[in-house]
């Protein structure tokens, strides 16, 4: 969540649009290497613009699950912020006050490669 990113995108050119079915500030920024990033305005009361979760695609989500929490240890988080989204996917974190990961598996039949 960050207040003015949109607005800031667009100002530098990058492409933004709407959230298909999400709040009214929340917006899609398309990034200088075509990924695509969530936002919305953080809560003005609050001092603190965040990242609140990263969402990457996986191949097979509970695959990459059992990696993430019962190798690396992460636990299951549910009603983040931003993270609402028509695939299969969780949110994982290793701390209620850091960043989640959102593991997301979209069935287009692309190859998943992070490289």
């Amino acid at each position: 969540l960050s207040t003015g990113s949109a607005e800031r995108a667009q100002k530098g050119g990058y492409e933004v649009s709407d959230v298909a079915g999400g709040a009214a500030d929340e917006k899609i920024i398309r990034g200088p290497d075509s990924y695509s990033f969530r936002v919305g305005d953080s809560d003005p009361a609050s001092a603190d613009d965040t990242v609140v979760c990263v969402g990457v695609r996986v191949a097979n989500l509970e695959k990459a699950k059992d990696f993430y929490s019962g190798i690396l240890g992460m636990k299951e988080y549910n009603d983040i912020p931003l993270t609402a989204s028509p695939h299969p996917n969780v949110v994982l974190g290793f701390g209620d006050a850091q960043t989640k990961l959102q593991l997301i598996q979209v069935g287009d039949g692309k190859e998943v490669d992070h490289a």
